[in-house]
């Protein structure tokens, strides 16, 4: 995966560290929670490897990791429990990216939202 880092070594969360997450999560089933986030941290350890030691900086970026995990494993746990309960020929398709995008907002947050959907996000704002 290619990670990104700030000049100050602040891990940069985007589109890259979700692809991370989703190749993560295959293994989910089998290892759970703990072992994903354990999986994470290791990866994360790997690729400061490089910059320079800063045990804040790198506890920053830890606790950033895997707040954005939590909230991406809630999400995922989440839609998969909507996509059971919603029949697409029920609502519109419109109506379903709505609820979609509510969702992630909800269990992401507007940020994590943003950084690992930002080609599928609209805001009301800034739709025409």
């Amino acid at each position: 995966a290619n990670w990104e880092f700030t000049q100050d070594e602040q891990l940069i969360i985007n589109s890259n560290i979700k692809d991370t997450f989703d190749y993560l999560l295959v293994v989910y089933p089998q290892v759970g929670k703990s072992g994903v986030m354990a999986l994470a941290q290791h990866i994360l350890q790997e690729k400061q490897a490089s910059l320079p030691p800063n045990p804040q900086k790198k506890q920053f970026n830890e606790t950033l990791l895997l707040d954005a995990l939590e909230r991406y494993i809630d999400y995922q746990e989440q839609a998969e429990q909507f996509a059971k309960r919603i029949k697409p020929e029920t609502m519109q398709n419109a109506e379903r990216i709505e609820l979609v995008r509510k969702i992630r907002v909800q269990y992401l947050g507007q940020n994590l939202t943003d950084a690992f959907y930002p080609k599928q996000e609209m805001h009301p704002s800034a739709q025409p």
